[in-house]
């Protein structure tokens, strides 16, 4: 008999060690520490990676004539000399701007570097240019290179993001479709 009410003990020390067994206001403590634990997660993880402290502004193309910025909330394409359009309201949404400041952390653009200066010919003609003028916390970071430029692959590699975002986007989309048919 003594033996079963140790065990019985031991039992209830160790279920109200483990939380199976507790009153009414640790339980309501639990809860509502469980819960601001969660929103905050919750928050974290939904939140957007950027905020609105990073823009940038990319010139693309055989004469930089697309331009996409997100400061000036401008989109310009140019088609030939003559015909262009532009959207002087244009914004990205904050999935895609989460993903393109995503892309530029992981490529260690949001950092000073050192200035190489360098000029790097294209034999192919014509060949596509960019220029890439990021700005995050009150810094600019300004980029050019051109498609022949194989030194620099991270910024390639956010150029890539930025058109793949950019030729999902439905305004993109539309005055790329629009062009053709402008007089």
């Amino acid at each position: 008999m003594m033996k079963s009410k140790v065990i019985i003990l031991v039992f209830l020390v160790l279920a109200m060690i483990t939380g199976c067994i507790s009153n009414e206001s640790t339980t309501k403590v639990e809860t509502d520490s469980a819960r601001d634990v969660h929103e905050s997660i919750s928050k974290s993880i939904h939140a957007p990676v950027y905020d609105n402290l990073f823009h940038l502004r990319f010139e693309f193309g055989v004469d930089n004539d697309t331009l996409l910025d997100t400061k000036e909330m401008t989109l310009r394409v140019k088609m030939s000399s003559d015909i262009a359009t532009q959207v002087s309201d244009f914004q990205l949404n904050e999935k895609d701007m989460s993903l393109i400041y995503e892309e530029a952390i992981n490529q260690g653009l949001l950092r000073d570097q050192d200035k190489i200066e360098e000029s790097v010919t294209c034999n192919k003609k014509p060949h596509e240019n960019y220029k890439l003028s990021l700005y995050h916390e009150g810094s600019t970071y300004h980029y050019e290179w051109n498609e022949c430029d194989k030194d620099k692959q991270n910024l390639t590699i956010l150029k890539d993001v930025i058109m793949n975002t950019l030729q999902k986007n439905e305004t993109y989309v539309q005055l790329k479709e629009d062009l053709p048919y402008a007089e």
